[in-house]
This record gives structure tokens, sequence and C-alpha cells, in this order.
């Protein structure tokens, strides 16, 4: 099955923290497995929203390097885009058309600076389309493993330094993370 559908609703004060609730909504939590062909990435993107649509969800939630995922740090920093680019316009696109608030778990982002890194990012798009916040990986994954092989996301990924919270959202308040 490429996406599970994880139907719940808020009950507490969660739209907007004055007593109201959020309606119910389904939402789907997606596990796919990307590569480095984010071409075809898309259109298994685009499959999945088709299916999100038709089963009534309203929130879909991708992986964190759903995009693409390279084969080490050069390929990803050479993917990398600034938000302005097709990229994210493209995704920001399929919400529109299937009216669906796209929960994009980790993407490359070019980052601002000049240190040549990027940025993993969770990118929250509404049904309209609209970029509700853009939340920078702070926990990277930087790890020595018993055989002698280590893995740095730090050696090309600028840790964030906010947690991010988007509030009175249609599905209620939501806080991101990768």
């Amino acid at each position: 099955v490429p996406f599970v559908l994880a139907p719940f609703s808020y009950e507490e004060n969660m739209a907007s923290g004055e007593g109201k609730a959020a309606p119910s909504f389904k939402a789907a939590v997606v596990q796919m497995t990307a590569s480095s062909d984010h071409e075809k990435n898309f259109e298994i993107v685009v499959g999945l929203c088709e299916d999100a649509k038709k089963e009534g969800v309203k929130l879909l939630c991708f992986p964190e390097c759903f995009a693409f995922l390279g084969l080490g740090a050069e390929e990803s920093k050479a993917f990398a885009q600034k938000f302005s680019g097709d990229l994210l316009k493209r995704y920001a696109s399929l919400a529109k058309k299937y009216q669906l608030y796209l929960s994009l778990g980790g993407i490359q982002e070019k980052a601002d600076d000049d240190s040549g890194k990027i940025a993993n990012s969770h990118v929250l798009v509404d049904p309209q389309g609209q970029i509700l916040c853009n939340y920078h990986k702070i926990h990277l994954f930087d790890v020595d493993v018993p055989n002698g092989r280590s893995f740095r996301e730090s050696s090309f990924t600028l840790a964030g330094k906010e947690l991010v919270v988007v509030k009175n959202a249609e599905v209620g308040n939501l806080g991101v993370s990768v």
C-alpha cells in the first residue's frame, strides 16, 4: 500500500485556542521509496494526491526526502533550489489542484548564506497553494556506526534555529518537524 489513511479529529481548543474545536477531517501519512529521479518521485506524488482526494483526505503528509533522495551530499546540494524556484511551485500547484493541505516533510532548500550548505526544510502548503510555514530541521543526523562508517548531515546541511507552529489553519494548529 503506497500510503496509509489515518483519520483523526481535534477535540479540545485546537482551532482557535478559545474553546472552539477544529472540524474532524481525514489525514493520510505517506510512506514511499524516493529516488534521485525527481520526476518519477513527482509522478508518484501526483498519484497519491489523486488517491487522497478520492478518499476525502484534507491533510496529506509526505516523509523526509520524498521529492529527491540522492546518493550523497553532493547530489543533494546540486538538487537544492530556492523556494522561489519551480520545484516548490509544482508541489503548491498540486495542493491547489486537489484542494489539499500538503505537508512536505523534507525538501532540500538552497541556503540563503554563502556556506555552500543546504537546509532540510519541511513546508506546509494550504489548499490555495500558499506556503503556510517553512521549518528548517534543527537536530541533524550525525552518527558513527560500529563498522567504522559515519554520516554527518551537518557537513552539508545548516541546522535550523526555530520551532514552527501553524495556528488556526482549517485543520487546526500544527507543529512541524523533520
